[in-house]
């Protein structure tokens, strides 16, 4: 769609105006393309040393091999996301919406899984090396990992039912949204009830002594203003802490370089050797 088809005022199925989401989309497609240039690339790296030249011989690079892939799982969808950011209308049908919302769930409870998987394995390895030297096995290890694959895909079924496809229409036209929803279902599920309950809580200290009719009409005008000035504004900030969570996948790889020095030497070795073939063949 245009630039000026994608501004107008859309009208939703229950005839109240849509949103205008172009500034958001505006403002978060440059990250979003950074995230997946980077993300894609790092991680595919990083799973072709882990696979290639580190053969996963060790528990921990066992979990950093199953990071790799949480981040990795996040990346592949991601020109999805970045063509409706461009385009404003998203053409890929309700299953791809709710597949693409559900992976940075995926993404987020994954990579913080299998880095307390790396953090227990460190601090076994160092605190009780002895003791504990049966939770060090590759084949724990690999259990430990299935577990949590079930366990962050079981977390992501609800964010994929709530993560839906919505509509609108424009001068006579449907303009199919993504990623539009979910951040209203996350506030109207989520925070705005705790911002509503700790608005009542605090109203309810000051009110105490007063009647009890009035006090409920006062806290029904408190809930107004507080979705009314609120809720935009915590939107966009949830959004932007979306973009700057997702930056995680292009992170972890520096994980991967600074903590293991097998993948360290191996990634130098293959740069060196890179740079040498480089200058063979300008020679």
């Amino acid at each position: 769609k245009s630039k000026t088809e994608s501004s107008l005022s859309l009208t939703s199925n229950t005839s109240q105006t849509c949103k205008d989401y172009t500034f958001n989309h505006h403002l978060l497609l440059p990250g979003y393309i950074l995230i997946f240039i980077t993300g894609l690339m790092l991680n595919v790296m990083a799973l072709w040393i882990f696979i290639r030249y580190l053969r996963l011989k060790s528990v921990v690079m066992i979990y950093m091999f199953n990071l790799a892939m949480s981040d990795l799982t996040f990346t592949l969808p991601l020109p999805l996301r970045l063509y409706y950011y461009s385009n404003h209308h998203w053409p890929f049908g309700n299953t791809l919406c709710q597949v693409s919302g559900s992976v940075f769930q995926i993404n987020m409870y994954g990579s913080c899984l299998f880095l307390m998987c790396i953090n227990l394995d460190r601090y076994v390895a160092i605190v009780h090396p002895l003791r504990w030297r049966h939770l060090r096995r590759p084949k724990v290890a690999k259990l430990l990992c299935l577990i949590v694959w079930v366990l962050i895909f079981t977390g992501s079924i609800p964010t994929a039912i709530v993560h839906k496809q919505n509509h609108c229409e424009a001068q006579n036209k449907t303009i199919y949204l993504c990623f539009e929803s979910f951040s209203d279902n996350i506030w109207q599920n989520n925070l705005f009830p705790l911002v509503v309950l700790a608005e009542i809580l605090g109203f309810s200290c000051l009110s105490l002594y007063q009647n009890s009719q009035t006090k409920t009409l006062r806290q029904q005008k408190t809930v107004i203003k507080v979705e009314k000035e609120t809720k935009a504004s915590v939107r966009q900030v949830l959004i932007t802490t979306m973009l700057l969570a997702s930056m995680n996948c292009t992170l972890d790889p520096l994980i991967y370089y600074f903590s293991t020095e097998g993948f360290r030497n191996t990634f130098k070795k293959l740069r060196a050797g890179t740079s040498l073939g480089l200058r063979y063949s300008s020679a």
